[in-house]
């Protein structure tokens, strides 16, 4: 088995026929999956894109699998740690590797731990993988081996007709909130809803997103976290609809009075599943409950027109709980490697009592030890990390 480590986009883009091939493989792609999804990472919200490494496997019948990861060393505990992970991003909500169906995954780590640390590899203390949904390869890895941890679940839709049968599953008050959101809906003149994959039509609608986003309680005078008061934000969607639209798999879900949008969904899609990005409504519309509405009316798309079969929402947030979605286990699974820092990180890990002065003993010592300071280890930048 060669091992092969590719760097930022120049890497990304020589790695196109075999992450091509690996793609056509995957029994159920996810929008992490694809490269023009890692495209508009690099290109847009990572600062060091030479940081994330493409760890390409390959036997004598071709690539085996392709594993992103990002090396970086983090302050830690007041010691640097060197860390290969998955990108953190709060707009990347899950990751995953490219893996030939059938291939022996513990047998690919162990190799990659073996090579790491020789030649143009990275050495390493801490490996973390996650989130990840509990259907990817990473997460069925023997836990006597990985430590792996259950994050907050992702929520999802099956829509399969009828719709009225998922309706009678929601409480009798929530049924009758709804009732009344659609009448409210209805008199209203000039209300529509509608939704377009065109892409002069998608951006177009994504501009009026923006705008609605902005103006609420996401915008300067609540959390400031409005897509459109962060430029990289902002090129990381345009970029996505660059990568997506051409194949029609850039979703805009609108609803509009007298032609102006006020509430809308970005959305990506991927296989039988579409994925809802973010969500936006105009604040001075509340009382028609527009949330609730678009989202009924996307449901009933998936149902009666069969556009997808999955609405993944990419999160688990308090109002899903009205809809009554299924979730997905999300995980994460961390590996630690015996180097001193490794081996007290894991010590850290186990929260065990006992284990208590043996650990302040290996930090004491390492603290005495010529360890190397922020930003001087592998000449990597240090970023700060607890935990």
């Amino acid at each position: 088995m060669a091992i092969e480590a590719y760097r930022g986009l120049g890497g990304l883009a020589s790695l196109a026929e075999d992450w091509s091939h690996l793609a056509a493989q995957l029994a159920r792609p996810r929008i992490c999956h694809g490269q023009g999804w890692w495209r508009a990472y690099l290109e847009t919200l990572e600062p060091d894109p030479d940081s994330l490494h493409f760890f390409l496997f390959r036997d004598a019948l071709g690539p085996v699998a392709i594993l992103p990861m990002q090396y970086r060393v983090v302050r830690w505990m007041g010691l640097p740690r060197r860390e290969l992970a998955f990108p953190e991003h709060a707009h990347l909500p899950f990751h995953d590797m490219l893996l030939r169906p059938g291939a022996d995954l513990p047998a690919l780590l162990q190799g990659l731990r073996s090579s790491l640390g020789r030649g143009q590899m990275p050495d390493w203390d801490l490996m973390r993988f996650g989130p990840v949904l509990a259907e990817s390869p990473l997460a069925g890895l023997d836990e006597e081996q990985f430590e792996i941890k259950a994050l907050s679940p992702c929520a999802y839709f099956v829509c399969e007709p009828p719709f009225e049968r998922m309706v009678k599953g929601f409480s009798k008050n929530f049924q009758a909130n709804l009732k009344k959101a659609h009448n409210r809906w209805a008199k209203v003149h000039g209300a529509r809803y509608f939704s377009t994959v065109e892409t002069d039509e998608v951006e177009r609608g994504f501009s009026e997103f923006l705008r609605i986003e902005a103006a609420g309680w996401k915008g300067l005078a609540g959390s400031g976290t409005a897509i459109a008061l962060d430029p990289s934000l902002e090129a990381f969607y345009h970029r996505l609809i660059m990568e997506f639209a051409p194949n029609r798999r850039v979703r805009l879900n609108c609803l509009a009075i007298d032609g102006q949008v006020i509430a809308a969904h970005f959305c990506l899609i991927e296989g039988d599943t579409l994925y809802l990005l973010k969500m936006a409504y105009d604040e001075q519309h509340a009382h028609l409950s527009p949330g609730n509405v678009l989202l009924d009316h996307v449901l009933r798309d998936g149902v009666e027109q069969g556009g997808f079969r999955y609405l993944n929402l990419v999160a688990d947030m308090e109002w899903h709980s009205d809809w009554l979605p299924a979730h997905y286990e999300v995980r994460r699974i961390r590996s630690f490697n015996s180097t001193p820092v490794g081996r007290l990180s894991r010590l850290k890990s186990t929260g065990k009592s006992r284990l208590k002065p043996l650990y302040h003993a290996m930090r004491a010592a390492l603290m005495r030890a010529d360890v190397p300071g922020p930003g001087q280890a592998d000449g990597f930048k240090t970023r700060t990390r607890s935990g």
